[in-house]
This record gives C-alpha cells, structure tokens and sequence, in this order.
C-alpha cells in the first residue's frame, strides 16, 4: 500500500441505507493515495456488516467501533486519533463525494499554501422532485456571522491541533466551531468555487430533525469564541452579539436574548443601549396610538443611535 496522503473519517450510527454509497463515493476517488476510517458510533443496524464488507475488499478501509453511541463530535475525535494523513477531512453516511473532489482540493491546498480549502456543494433535496441548488462557500470572513464552511473541504493535520479537534458541547455545530477557532487562531482559508460533493436533504437528516436546534448552536457557539474573533475594537464584537439576539428573538427564545445583550454590553454598552432602544422603538410603533407619541420614540432611539455610532468611531 503507497502511503498515506488524505485521511478521511466516515462516522455512522444506524445509517445503513446510504453508507455503502457514502464509501464507495470515497473509495472512487481519482486521488488514490487515502484511507477511510469508518467510526461505528454504537450502530445496532447493518452498518457494520457494510462497513467490515468494504474493509475486507479495500485495505485503505479501517473501522473504528464505539460500543456506546457517543454522538457526532466524539465520533469524529476518535476516527482522527487513528488517522495516518496529513491532509484531513471527514464526510457524512448520507452524501457523496465527486470523483475528483479530494484531488481537487489537494492541489488548491498546495497551490495556494492555505491551511483549510472549502468548495462547493449540490444540496439535493429528496422527495421534492430532485429539486437541487449550488452552495458555493462566501467570503471567510463571514464565519464570525454564520457557518458558511458547507460540507466539503480538507485541511492540513495541524488545523486539528490548532482547533483542539471537535468538541462534544457544541453537538449539532461541532464543524462550525471547528471552523471558526480555526479561523480566530490564524489558520488561512482558500474558498475552491467548484461543485465536488452531493449533500442529501431527506426526513431523516440531521438538518431536517433539528433544523432549530441547529440554529440554536450555531449562535451560541459564535457567542462562546467571540472574545478571539479578530476585531479592532469592542464594538465589533458588540454588534455581532446584538445580530446574534436578533436571531434568538426571532426564534422566541427570550433567555438566550437576555445573554447576548449581556455578552454585547461587556464590549460596548452603548451599543447595547441602541439595540434594546431599537426593540423598545419596533414595540412603540405597535403600541402606541398617537403620531406624536411614535415620532417622539423614534427621535429618541435616533438619538441614542447616533450617540452609540460616535463612541464607536
């Protein structure tokens, strides 16, 4: 066996309908030089019998079993501790690679000297027809506000390091905190605007379960490390704490509110100040009955607003 270039770490728990196209979509790379390292995250299904198939026809194939189902992160921190690679990156039992994909994004990570490559995805959505739609991951920089690292990519072995792999609070997000300490830590992003991977939207994925619980995580994993996102003042980080509450109050969760108002008056009260303005403003519209008494609240929000802006020239 030639060694080893690309580790790619496949966990699964219970996902037998599609693991053994998951594999083979691996194992039909253009790029030869990988091995898959399958985690059995604590499967009572067949997906081991599938998994031990493909091991017993491929030498690049390893599995990992976990007895107990230890979810996602931790299943990911296990198949990686086993990885022999030094270009690293990890796929779901549901979705398929391209038949150039890894190869593809070896040669951008050489190229460019990047530590991390995103490229683009097609999200399929199954049982509407086939309808799909083409993600092609956005500025970078853009990570202090959402995930927009997508599901396909490969980084170098040390961005596991850096990142202090994936953690299991941040279940539901663990890519996205992944990526974002990364990013805060100094690691380079190179964006590849090419289709290379089918990512599956069916009843039984992970986005379609707990599309809100999701969401939820996201945000507050960007309030968890938003004292190490790059800034260059207080302000900054303020703001991106006060869009995060929007959100929450969107979703009617009012504690988490309560918490990113918080977060946003350590770094800049003024800047909280304007938001809880702003929301006391949005209500005065609704609530009061007079002209008068919505053009008064509105001056005074438009007062404090400016204020807020000046201090954080």
């Amino acid at each position: 066996m030639s060694a080893v270039r690309v580790s790619v770490v496949l966990p699964t728990h219970n996902g037998e309908a599609m693991l053994a196209a998951a594999i083979e979509s691996v194992l039909a790379q253009s790029l030869r030089e990988l091995e898959l390292i399958v985690v059995l995250d604590g499967c009572t299904d067949g997906s081991e019998r599938i998994a031990e198939g493909h091991a017993a026809r491929d030498g690049r194939v390893r599995l990992v079993a976990l007895r107990d189902n230890r979810g996602l992160p931790a299943a990911l921190n296990a198949g990686f501790a086993e990885a022999r690679g030094e270009l690293w990156t990890w796929t779901s039992d549901d979705n398929a690679y391209h038949a150039e994909a890894l190869e593809r994004m070896a040669r951008r990570l050489e190229d460019s000297g990047a530590d991390v490559v995103l490229a683009g995805m097609e999200i399929v959505w199954e049982g509407e027809n086939g309808r799909a739609e083409t993600f092609v991951p956005p500025d970078v920089d853009r990570l202090r506000w959402e995930n927009v690292a997508g599901a396909c990519f490969l980084y170098r072995r040390r961005v596991h390091e850096i990142a202090g792999g994936y953690d299991p609070a941040e279940r539901l997000a663990e890519d996205y905190g992944f990526f974002l300490r990364a990013w805060c830590r100094g690691c380079r992003f190179e964006v590849l605007p090419e289709v290379l991977y089918t990512y599956r939207m069916h009843a039984k994925s992970l986005t379609a379960r707990h599309g809100m619980a999701v969401a939820d995580m996201r945000d507050v994993v960007i309030l968890k490390h938003l004292r190490e996102m790059p800034a260059r003042r207080g302000c900054e980080r303020a703001r991106i704490a006060v869009e995060v509450g929007a959100r929450f109050l969107q979703r009617g969760r009012w504690m988490p509110v309560v918490r990113s108002l918080a977060t946003a008056a350590r770094y800049s009260p003024w800047v909280a100040a304007g938001a809880v303005c702003h929301g006391v403003w949005w209500r005065a519209r609704r609530w009061t009955r007079t002209a008068c008494c919505r053009a008064i609240s509105r001056w005074g929000v438009a007062m404090w607003w400016g204020l807020a802006r000046s201090r954080c020239r």
